[in-house]
């Protein structure tokens, strides 16, 4: 009788969370209007849906290979779905569900009180998760996933039965999207699932051992996978290393280092004068002295401009981090209230292995921070994310053994932890309610980029319009995520700062415009034409290619809502 009743619980346990997981969305979404946090999601969905190459690509560069080949698979087969922006709500969904239902076992486990379990979930989701369920971003919904599977392997470890065997199916679904998504983002939380393997082995040597062995054999795995991926990418992308190491380059300079020491020492080092500097600090890709040599030279030379990092540096620039990323500010103090409560009370039952349990992503997260801005100089808020979700969650869900009343004191330490839980969430959701206005898409705000994503859609009616011209635009692409191309493919409309541009996939579109390759100087030949935002951007354009080429001419031909037409050819 008693299985039975172990898997019914264990089934109304699922099915609460995913009915709050789906409450809780559809509240998000009531206040927030869907967006995508970047314009890197729109170029994942030209490459799938044909809009780059004129058919569906799986190489897209972004995310790993299995999942290109996957999306370009949907939308071969119905290209008027959104396919991309239903698969992100779907693993946020799903990643939501997971971790609502760790912490009610945890809860229920522990005795941990409902005030406590929902103010922790509530300030969890305020402070850090609610920003990128309303923008969706592959990086980030990558990090809620393996947070997910993380927590759902670690709850399930060498469990016996159906719901375990559940839970480690969920759990490997989960992982396994977040390694279609973004290699990088499952990566960046896999430290702390081997750390907790470990940790379960010393803490219980009789039983988690097998815990241990589950978390080696999910890491084995997701390496083999990752092996895998590259394999495919070097196979069906030709010359994909040489791109990988062109593009650490280029991502180094412009990612990392892309401030005003680059005008000074990109003349002596990498010998480009003031027009192609400034061209480049702006993303334009097409310029002939980006070489890997001349990015290798520049950033070389950079990094050995600077000091190198000490430990004021360090507690310096972690410091700055933590106090100005909302995410990295009040939440983090408190999630640190709430632990530094948990740690003194099982420091006092003596308890070394819970108390390592709670250093462990703390310390974890406070390292990333400091190696990301410390040491490389810049820590874009989506990365901080892949190590904050992991961490924030695994740092609660190990706060929560502190609730379990086995000492004499019990009440007294217990009324406490309700405060400091009570706290977490006031520091976690009045911030976020405060801030929702600059931070999040409200329905009933207009939106900053709101402008770019309808120049966006525009431009590219306007390139299918015009199929016998070639188009380049300063403009990416920054489409909505219900956005759909269909039959009307941009082919013909190329982006100078595409980070993908000298990538095998852009080869591939090159060739089908019939070019062996583009640089500035094909901007000069007949039949090329600008399709660009602004004619500020026009004027230095010019001013770039007269200081190349000579003297140039330019021509308007058309005058679009918000971008212009053009086109600019050597001067007779």
């Amino acid at each position: 009788m008693l299985k039975p009743i172990a898997h019914r619980r264990g089934r109304d346990r699922w099915l609460s969370a995913l009915l709050a997981a789906l409450l809780i969305m559809v509240v998000t979404y009531a206040l927030c209007r869907p967006i995508y946090e970047t314009n890197d999601d729109s170029s994942i969905v030209a490459a799938a849906s044909g809009a780059v190459t004129g058919v569906p690509y799986a190489g897209n560069g972004f995310t790993s290979y299995l999942y290109g080949a996957l999306l370009a698979g949907l939308f071969s087969l119905n290209a008027d779905l959104p396919w991309h922006a239903l698969f992100l709500m779907g693993t946020a969904f799903l990643s939501l569900a997971a971790l609502i239902k760790c912490f009610a076992c945890a809860g229920e486990r522990f005795s941990v009180p409902a005030v406590v379990l929902w103010s922790v979930l509530g300030g969890l989701y305020a402070g850090v998760l609610m920003p990128y369920v309303a923008m969706l971003q592959f990086t980030t919904i990558a990090a809620m996933a393996a947070t997910g599977g993380i927590t759902l392997l670690l709850g399930a470890g060498c469990g016996r039965g159906r719901a375990a065997r559940f839970e480690r199916g969920i759990a490997a679904v989960l992982l396994l999207c977040a390694f279609g998504l973004r290699v990088q983002s499952l990566w960046a939380g896999l430290p702390l699932l081997a750390g907790y393997g470990v940790l379960a082995w010393l803490e219980s040597p009789r039983t988690g051992w097998k815990t241990a062995l589950c978390c080696g054999a999910a890491l084995a795995l997701l390496g083999l996978l990752t092996a895998a991926d590259g394999a495919l990418y070097r196979r069906n992308e030709a010359g994909w290393d040489a791109f990988c190491a062109y593009n650490d380059r280029l991502s180094d300079l412009l990612d990392y280092n892309n401030t005003d020491l680059v005008d000074e020492l990109a003349a002596e080092a990498a010998g480009w004068p003031p027009w192609t500097t400034y061209m480049v600090r702006n993303w334009y890709q097409l310029d002939e002295r980006m070489t890997l040599d001349s990015l290798t030279a520049l950033t070389d030379a950079i990094a050995a401009s600077r000091s190198a990092p000490t430990a004021v540096s360090l507690l310096r620039a972690t410091g700055s981090v933590l106090l100005n990323y909302p995410m990295l500010a009040c939440t983090l103090a408190g999630f640190g209230l709430l632990a530094l409560w948990a740690l003194l009370s099982l420091a006092a039952r003596r308890r070394l292995w819970g108390c390592l349990a709670i250093m462990a992503p703390a310390a974890y997260l406070l390292v990333f921070v400091a190696y990301f801005y410390g040491v490389l100089g810049r820590l874009p808020e989506r990365a901080a994310f892949t190590a904050a979700c992991p961490c924030y969650v695994l740092l609660a869900l190990s706060c929560l053994r502190a609730f379990a009343p086995d000492v004499s004191r019990a009440k007294l330490s217990r009324r406490l932890g309700t405060v400091a839980a009570c706290a977490l969430m006031l520091l976690c959701a009045v911030p976020a309610a405060c801030e929702a206005s600059e931070r999040l898409p409200l329905r009933w705000q207009e939106q900053s980029r709101d402008a770019a994503r309808a120049l966006s859609g525009r431009m590219c009616a306007y390139a299918c319009a015009h199929p016998d011209r070639v188009y380049v635009t300063d403009a990416p692409l920054d489409h909505d995520p219900f956005y759909v191309y269909g039959d009307a493919l941009p082919v013909n409309l190329i982006e100078w700062c595409n980070g993908m541009f000298h990538s095998p996939m852009y080869r591939e579109k090159l060739r089908v415009l019939g070019f062996d390759a583009f640089t500035s100087r094909t901007l000069l030949e007949e039949g090329v034409y600008l399709l660009l935002s602004g004619e500020g951007v026009l004027n230095n354009l010019s001013g770039y290619l007269a200081a190349e080429y000579g003297p140039v001419s330019t021509q308007t031909l058309f005058q679009g809502d918000g971008f212009v037409e053009c086109a600019i050819r050597p001067a007779h």
